[in-house]
């Protein structure tokens, strides 16, 4: 009995010191296992910090692009602005310069019509053949660049395109509203009408008329 009891003390003993050891094994991992936590966190906040200053510099990037974008917005705006303005200057310019040689083309038709005019009640037949090829030129040319002239004998007259300054009775039906004479010719310049031309214009007497 006694070698057992003593044999149940060791074993009380041993069991004690087991646990004793397990309990300090279990701290021991308790402590490498909060160290690991520590690490973790560490880590953890290092890689906050990491991200957080990306974040930053992503977004002084985006900023710094944003200011490019309007800067080149500014500018092509600005650039868009002066080159409608040099487009209008040019345009203004082309504008008046059209219009100078245009008035210099319709003066110099004028003045060919006169002076064929002239001619034509002259009886200078020489003087009419020069002047009729000088305006058969002018008028070929004037074609090209759009220009035309109106109010021609015989054609029929139209209140749009004429200005009436006389009337010539006639007998014949089939004259009635037709240009007896020109006096001045008209103008037409790329479809648009630049001035009537004054004509006579024949009309048939009331009792000629059914």
């Amino acid at each position: 009995m006694f070698d057992t009891g003593k044999k149940i003390d060791r074993l009380q003993q041993s069991l004690q010191q087991w646990f004793s050891r397990e309990e300090q094994k279990g701290e021991g991992l308790k402590a490498q296992e909060d160290g690991a936590f520590i690490k973790i966190a560490e880590q953890m906040e290092k890689l906050t910090n990491a991200a957080g200053e990306q974040a930053s510099s992503v977004t002084d990037m985006l900023d710094t692009w944003e200011e490019w974008q309007d800067r080149q917005a500014a500018q092509a705006e600005s650039l868009q602005v002066r080159l409608l303005e040099k487009a209008e200057k040019e345009l203004a310019e082309k504008a008046g310069r059209e219009n100078t040689l245009l008035e210099l083309a319709v003066s110099a038709w004028d003045q060919l019509f006169t002076l064929h005019l002239a001619a034509w009640k002259a009886g200078d037949e020489s003087w009419q053949r020069q002047l009729e090829l000088a305006e058969s030129i002018l008028k070929e040319k004037a074609a090209h660049a759009g220009l035309q002239q109106t109010g021609l004998a015989g054609e029929r007259f139209s209140y749009e395109i004429h200005e009436a300054a006389e009337r010539v009775d006639t007998d014949q039906r089939a004259a009635d509203m037709t240009i007896a004479e020109v006096f001045s010719p008209g103008y037409w310049y790329r479809g648009q009408l630049l001035r009537k031309s004054r004509v006579a214009v024949y009309r048939v007497t009331q009792e000629d008329k059914p």
